[in-house]
């Protein structure tokens, strides 16, 4: 009931509209198998089968408040302690998915080779069984990510987020269209930079 509309409160479709839907009645079987649906999935309406229990909980209180009685408000539940700011979980996981994926792009062109103008074809077949035989490129460039990471120090172990902050302490130009593995490779350039100065 309380969802129900004023006349005041209705829009006339004609108005707000600039073109309303053609009134096309279903032809045939689009007709025929409406028919059904609805009446398959009708059944007689009895409204005492139905009842509105908020209402009743609101008159019981108030009942019981006209008649004197106290009412017990239940106690909220404690705010959690250990609360996850999950945009930022999704974030810093994008990031590292990025931060990989342009890594391994960059590490493929890097190592590829330079091609030559004329191969010969025992090379070919050769090159095609080979590949074959070959993981993936994704498992390859992954665990070499993961290798490279690890070789790297502590800079491996922080979050792009981390890494990024660092840069921007470090001055590194370019920092905010690297990925991940780049920001490591330009913050390590830059601290044997600073330890060739030094000494």
């Amino acid at each position: 009931m309380q969802t129900l509309h004023w006349a005041d409160e209705v829009r006339d479709p004609g108005k707000e509209l600039p073109e309303l839907p053609s009134r096309r009645a279903g032809k045939g079987k689009e007709l025929t198998l409406a028919v059904q649906l609805v009446d398959a999935l009708s059944a007689s309406w009895d409204p005492g089968r139905y009842h509105d229990t908020y209402q009743e909980k609101v008159r019981e209180l108030v009942q019981a408040k006209a008649e004197g009685q106290e009412i017990a408000v239940a106690e909220e539940a404690p705010q959690a302690t250990n609360v996850i700011d999950l945009m930022s979980v999704l974030q810093g996981s994008l990031d590292q998915a990025r931060g990989k994926k342009a890594g391994s792009e960059s590490r493929q062109t890097k190592k590829a080779p330079a091609r030559k103008t004329a191969r010969k074809p025992a090379a070919k077949a050769a090159k095609r069984s080979a590949a074959r035989k070959a993981p993936p490129k994704t498992a390859r460039t992954a665990s070499k990510g993961r290798q490279r990471s690890t070789g790297k120090g502590d800079l491996g172990q922080l979050s792009k987020a981390e890494l990024y902050q660092r840069a921007t302490e470090q001055g590194i130009e370019g920092r905010s269209k690297m990925g991940r593995e780049q920001l490591v490779d330009a913050l390590t350039r830059a601290g044997r930079r600073r330890k060739k100065s030094a000494a």
